[in-house]
């Protein structure tokens, strides 16, 4: 009797199976709907740059890019666009940034540069560039004072502050 309750279920089971593979129930993960941003960017991904006043006519806006390469600004003083504008960059672009971001250990900068914090040559009425990354779940925010300089590490992220603008292309915004 055992073995004939084994069988029953058996078979009960398999036509299960082949009564859920020829439905749409079987196919469900095959037909969802696939991830607006590429699978090798993070869903977490943002990336932010704000850029502050100076004591001239210094661009002031920020910026911030999602995972899905949706871009907010939002400017300031001394920008040709000022409010909130939306915009898009490509998963390409994107992939791009955080590339950026890797090559120079992003992760692994102190998280200011200014007068007397990890700044060698101090130079005044600048602007600081506030930058931010979040990938994988970890999180980053670096304030560099743009007078701070001398160092290869500030030179790094003097680039890095210029690729994001570049990317979004904002002289469009400020100029």
């Amino acid at each position: 009797e055992k073995n004939r309750f084994r069988a029953l279920f058996a078979t009960f089971l398999g036509l299960s199976l082949a009564w859920c593979v020829g439905s749409d129930l079987g196919n469900q993960s095959a037909s969802a709907q696939p991830p607006l941003f590429p699978q090798d960017v993070p869903a977490d991904t943002v990336v932010t740059l704000m850029r502050t006043n100076c004591f001239g006519g210094c661009p002031t806006y920020t910026l911030s890019i999602n995972a899905e390469g949706t871009v907010l600004y939002d400017g300031r003083t001394d920008v040709k666009q000022k409010g909130e504008v939306k915009s898009r960059i490509s998963h390409e672009k994107l992939k791009e940034l955080i590339a950026a971001f890797k090559n120079i250990n992003y992760f692994d900068l102190q998280g200011r540069y200014d007068r007397g914090i990890a700044c060698p040559q101090f130079l005044y009425d600048m602007p600081a560039a506030i930058t931010s990354l979040t990938l994988n779940g970890k999180k980053k925010t670096v304030h560099h004072a743009n007078g701070c300089l001398g160092s290869k590490e500030l030179a790094q992220l003097t680039w890095l502050e210029g690729k994001i603008d570049e990317a979004v292309k904002v002289d469009q915004w400020i100029k």
